[in-house]
């Protein structure tokens, strides 16, 4: 039988306290692998839709560096909440 783990915050918020140590910014990539250390199942889509929403939210900031690269960036106005 296989273990089920639950974590305790959701994605959304996860990326925001990574994002919040950062200084407020990451590459997408190093985002991701930070999450992998707490999401272990998180696929790639899955981090997608998370960031998407957030961006939708008003809450980041997504624009992309390079071809394969996004700086992800938390908003200044989130920031100060």
């Amino acid at each position: 039988m296989r273990k089920i783990t639950w974590n305790t915050l959701p994605i959304k918020n996860t990326i925001i306290q990574i994002l919040l140590k950062n200084k407020g910014i990451s590459v997408d990539t190093d985002l991701y692998n930070n999450l992998l250390k707490e999401f272990k199942d998180l696929s790639p889509s899955e981090f997608s839709k998370n960031i998407m929403s957030l961006e939708i939210q008003g809450i980041i900031n997504v624009s992309r560096i390079t071809k394969t690269k996004n700086r992800i960036e938390l908003l200044k106005d989130f920031k100060n909440h």
